[in-house]
């Protein structure tokens, strides 16, 4: 081995070390961060589901006195509101046609992945344990 190779072989070693010890540190930064925003934003996360279907499906849930709804599409996960944004009336799901209808004001809103839906939607995380939605917490009187 020669000096060069010596040197390459050294700075490469420094390099995986200080990755290694500052692995833990900087995943304990990320962690208070994630925790901060999420007090920031008033964020409370819940646990919607185990594993995303691989079948394409809907799903309706209640949490915390809000209607969502889970769309399970090509091994994806998206979870809306399960209001109309226009009346604020329960949306009523066609698992045929992939869409939901207010009943209401008579709009209709597509889960189609290329279609523009304007529903909300609510942020998602993946842990160990299953999929959690983000919602707001609610004010108590």
């Amino acid at each position: 081995m020669n000096r060069l190779e010596f040197l390459k072989e050294i700075k490469q070693s420094l390099v995986e070390t200080v990755q290694y010890a500052c692995a833990p540190i900087m995943e304990d930064k990320i962690d208070k961060w994630n925790r901060s925003f999420d007090v920031l934003s008033q964020l409370q996360w819940w646990h919607v589901t185990n594993q995303v279907s691989e079948s394409n499906k809907i799903e309706e849930k209640y949490i915390d006195s809000q209607t969502i709804i889970l769309v399970h599409e090509n091994n994806k996960l998206h979870v809306f509101n399960g209001l109309c944004p226009s009346c604020e009336h329960l949306l009523t799901v066609f698992q045929k046609d992939s869409k939901c209808k207010c009943m209401y004001c008579e709009k209709e809103y597509s889960f189609a992945s290329n279609e523009e839906n304007c529903l909300q939607e609510y942020p998602l995380k993946s842990c160990e344990d299953g999929y959690y939605v983000g919602l707001r917490k609610r004010k108590t009187v």
